[in-house]
Formats: C-alpha cells, sequence, structure tokens
C-alpha cells in the first residue's frame, strides 16, 4: 500500500510538472487587417487571424490557426498549420517568417497556402506587437493570389 501511496504521488507531481511546462511554452496570436488581389488594390477586404503556438524555443514556433476573410459578401473559415519564424537579428525589433498551410471553409472550399513576414516588436519578455505581410495562393486557378497586411499582437505564456 505504501508502494502504491508513493507511486499515485510521484505520478501526480510528474503531470503537474509536465503540464505546467506545457503551458509556459504556449503562446496565442490575434491579428487585423486587409487582404486583396495582387494586382487589384481597388477592392480591400477583411481579414483576421488568430492562432495557438507551441514553441519550439524562443524562435520557433509551430501552431494550429484559424480566422476569417470577407470577399464581397462571403465569408471564409481557414483551418491552418502553421510556422512562426523570428530571425535572431536585434533585440527589440525582431523580422520575422510565416508560413500557413491548410483549408478554406467557405461558399467555395478550397486548400490554400501562406507565406509571409513582418516585424515583431517585444514589449516585454511575454508579449510583442506584430505587424505582417504576405501572399496567399489558392489551389482553384480561377482565384487570383491575394496579398495581405495585418497588425496584432503575440502573448506568450
Amino acid at each position: 500500500m505504501k508502494k502504491t501511496k508513493t507511486f499515485c504521488m510521484i505520478l501526480l507531481v510528474s503531470i503537474i510538472t509536465l503540464q505546467s511546462q506545457a503551458w509556459s511554452a504556449s503562446a496565442l496570436s490575434f491579428q487585423v487587417g486587409s487582404i486583396q488581389e495582387k494586382n487589384d488594390w481597388s477592392e480591400q477586404n477583411i481579414d483576421f487571424a488568430a492562432h495557438y503556438w507551441h514553441q519550439w524555443d524562443q524562435m520557433v514556433f509551430f501552431g494550429l490557426g484559424t480566422g476569417v476573410q470577407q470577399y464581397g459578401d462571403d465569408k471564409y473559415y481557414p483551418a491552418l498549420g502553421s510556422m512562426l519564424l523570428r530571425l535572431p537579428i536585434g533585440r527589440t525589433f525582431l523580422p520575422i517568417a510565416t508560413g500557413d498551410w491548410g483549408y478554406l471553409f467557405g461558399p467555395e472550399h478550397q486548400f490554400t497556402w501562406k507565406l509571409g513576414g513582418g516585424l515583431d516588436m517585444k514589449l516585454g519578455d511575454d508579449s510583442s506587437v506584430i505587424l505582417m505581410s504576405g501572399f496567399q495562393k489558392f489551389m482553384d486557378r480561377k482565384w487570383k493570389s491575394q496579398v495581405y497586411i495585418r497588425l496584432g499582437v503575440l502573448l506568450e505564456f
């Protein structure tokens, strides 16, 4: 009985320790901006993105993303696998590169991918303001490529 209690106590402490370490390597980002066709800047559409990130280390994040993209009256909801890479140049202002691949749900659902970059302005150890711009391509050839620009926050915990 004593061995069972000891084993249960060690297991409980291990789970609590591992869980707190898993949460300490996480982050959330929220961004809002505009998306439009690459060659037509006259029609600006709303673009909102949210990501849950797992920090591989201080510079590399892997995550899952979603959001809302509106084209005219149609709304689309992406489900994306994502990667964010901070480049180790600077202390307060860090360049970042991003890549996303996934599925766009909506009236004309399809696969999509994004490549982008931007600037991460550190506000402290656990928060940043991020300015991003990038390119979005659709697998349906009749859709034209899009460019986006977004501003948001990155919260690490």
